[in-house]
């Protein structure tokens, strides 16, 4: 008896082992924006050491020809090309291993007129998108000595044209953000920024947590202007809890640090149809809007196909079915009372109540694309709640009525 309760012990665990991959570890990588002639080399030194001193490789986005005026204005204007002591700068953090290059667009100005909708490439003609995107690589390869091969689109937006473009010019990786256009055919990887300073290590603990049979990823965005030093009114962080956030992520065990065009060449699975399957997982097979953000840690790591090994659905499994409970526990005194003070109607008209109030919440749930979110969730499950009891006591009262 013992040796086959010693097998069965064994075949449990070889399942459980078979299951989960015992090495997966979740990847974090950095991507600075926004370098071009405007950039202030005083502050990215400082930026640079941060990475340079713990031995780590930041992914930088570079503009060629940066605008001279307005980003948000599709208006012709003077064009910065990058100089030699921006490029020097850059070329030297680069042999130091401390910045891997990307190309960030051609001038980082906006082509459309449209407040709010900011892009340099989507909408525009290919043959123009070409020409930019040409001269761009031309500048960036020969002034940095460097084949780059990672494209980083302005405002994480492009169309079809963009990514053709790109594959002729030979690029191999694409970084932008989650859910844009994603051709089954292309040959790129797609390494999407999921993350910015202040959610990073949320969204770190959360991939921790998920346990899944692959690597996650957590590619974090930021640029100059976010830091205070910058002088920059948008800045919501500083050099110091840069810093900090570095140190805390090392700290994780299971983490580890690269790059976007290392996580691109060490994992050939981040196609075009991975990125697409991120986006549908992250849209529909898991609603995020039937949530609350505090069980949800911000956002979700990528990829998105994971997302069902996730202990998220547990939490939000016991907190719908703990408002069911609730609800449950409210009918049943609803019944309780009417049946001590025999209120037959009263328990009747509050059935109705709660049922036209069910079906409208479904009905505007569907209304709503199936997803009401989870205020509106909660609220429909304590209803089903109540409704249980009081189910229970008419198709009670019906048979003894009829018993009788």
């Amino acid at each position: 008896m013992r040796e086959k309760t010693r097998w069965i012990a064994a075949l449990m665990l070889l399942a459980l082992s078979c299951g989960v991959r015992a090495n997966a570890e979740v990847v974090v990588a950095f991507r600075l924006d926004d370098y071009s002639e405007r950039s202030d080399l005083a502050l990215y030194e400082r930026v640079f050491q941060i990475f340079e001193s713990r031995g780590l490789c930041c992914t930088v986005s570079v503009v060629p020809f940066v605008f001279s005026v307005d980003a948000l204005d599709p208006r012709p204007q003077a064009l910065l090309p990058l100089g030699e002591d921006k490029c020097s700068f850059l070329r030297e953090h680069i042999k130091k291993g401390t910045v891997e290059p990307a190309l960030h667009g051609y001038s980082h100005q906006t082509n459309l007129a449209k407040p709010g909708a900011y892009s340099e490439f989507l909408g525009l003609p290919p043959g123009e998108q070409e020409r930019r995107l040409t001269e761009a690589t031309k500048l960036i390869r020969q002034k940095l000595d460097q084949n780059v091969r990672i494209f980083c689109p302005p405002w994480n937006s492009y169309d079809a044209a963009t990514l053709d473009i790109i594959e002729k010019l030979d690029y191999s990786v694409l970084t932008a953000a989650r859910g844009h256009v994603a051709p089954a055919a292309s040959k790129l990887r797609f390494v999407p920024c999921i993350a910015d300073l202040h959610d990073a290590l949320a969204l770190t603990d959360t991939a921790l947590r998920i346990r899944a049979r692959e690597d996650l990823f957590v590619p974090v965005l930021f640029h100059l202007y976010d830091l205070s030093e910058s002088g920059d009114r948008r800045a919501t962080s500083s050099l110091a809890e840069l810093e900090q956030l570095v140190d805390a992520l090392r700290a994780q065990p299971g983490v580890v640090f690269s790059t976007v065009g290392r996580i691109a060449e060490h994992y050939p699975g981040l196609t075009a149809l991975a990125y697409s399957a991120d986006h549908r997982a992250h849209r529909w097979a898991f609603p995020l809007s039937l949530v609350p953000r505090l069980l949800l840690d911000e956002t979700l790591p990528y990829p998105g196909q994971n997302l069902w090994a996730s202990s998220i659905l547990v939490r939000a499994g016991l907190l719908y079915a703990g408002a069911g409970v609730a609800g449950c526990l409210l009918g049943i005194v609803l019944v309780t009372f009417a049946a001590r003070h025999r209120h037959a109607r009263l328990m009747s008209s509050v059935s109705a109540l709660l049922v036209a109030a069910l079906a409208l919440g479904l009905g505007f749930a569907q209304y709503m694309g199936g997803h009401p979110g989870y205020r509106m969730l909660l609220v429909l499950a304590v209803l089903c709640g109540i409704l249980l009891p009081l189910a229970y006591a008419a198709l009670r009262g019906g048979r003894m009525e009829r018993s009788a």
